[in-house]
């Protein structure tokens, strides 16, 4: 075993924000489930379209709207819009069902986009 001076100072690093991570997902991972479930069934279902087309098939935004028969920029904004609807409602649901406050729910916001195995569109495919 080396001492902990010895070591390079990137590699403590990186192994301190690795804890954090693990100990941050840990903590909330139910509540994210929960509020991520509930703000998917929120979705219309040309919502729940839109995303299922955009992110699981991977079409570009001009393939989604020939298939749809709209403009480009219809599906920019449909998709924009989704998007902020799927966080306020995460966001309300950490509020008034969790009860945490504005930073806690910041560190579930931040374990949604760096864990990949909170997945949107695995939960879109199960409701």
């Amino acid at each position: 075993m080396e001492r902990i001076e010895s070591l390079p100072a990137g590699s403590v690093t990186a192994g301190v924000r690795n804890i954090e991570e693990v100990l941050r997902a840990l903590r909330y991972e139910d509540m994210i489930e929960d509020s991520l479930r509930k703000s998917c069934n929120c979705l219309t279902d040309r919502e729940r379209l839109l995303l299922l087309l955009r992110y699981d098939d991977e079409l570009q935004v001009s393939q989604i709207a020939r298939l749809l028969g709209v403009c480009p920029s219809t599906v920019t904004r449909q998709l924009e819009r989704v998007q902020v609807k799927l966080r306020e409602n995460v966001v309300s649901t950490l509020a008034s069902k969790h009860n945490l406050q504005q930073d806690a729910i910041e560190e579930c916001l931040i374990d949604l986009l760096d864990n990949p195995s909170h997945s949107i569109i695995a939960m879109i495919k199960e409701c």
